[in-house]
Parts: C-alpha cells; sequence; structure tokens
C-alpha cells in the first residue's frame, strides 16, 4: 500500500507548532506519509496559522496546483 503524502507548514507561533506536533503523530497513526515543509509532490498542503501563514505559503509557494487546506 502506498503512503499518501501530506506537507504541512506552519507559522513559529508555539501554539501553531503544538497543533503542528499533534496532527503530525494523528496523521502518521493513520498510515499518511507526512513533511513538515513543502513538497511538490504531496497529495495535500496544510496550513496551521492564521490568514497571514495562509497567504505567505500560497505566495511562497506559487499557487501550486495541490489541494490546501
Amino acid at each position: 500500500m502506498n503512503e499518501k503524502l501530506i506537507s504541512i507548514v506552519s507559522n513559529n507561533n508555539s501554539q501553531s507548532l503544538y497543533a503542528e506536533n499533534i496532527l503530525v503523530k494523528t496523521l502518521i497513526d493513520r498510515n499518511f506519509k507526512v513533511k513538515t515543509e513543502y513538497d511538490p509532490d504531496a497529495e495535500l498542503l496544510i496550513t496551521i496559522g492564521g490568514d497571514g501563514a495562509f497567504l505567505r505559503t500560497m505566495h511562497k509557494y506559487d499557487f501550486h496546483e495541490m489541494s490546501v487546506i
């Protein structure tokens, strides 16, 4: 079975990093492969933070065509 790859990008806010740690553990427990950085081969990009974190991520990675939440 191929693991589905998910990228997670968060800001450096302590609450965001805490949420990232919980999310990474949860996804790995459910057999996803997780990278805590942008990977263009990922099927999903999750941003953690506020509106600014989301917008910075979208601009930084040139509005890549993968699904983003």
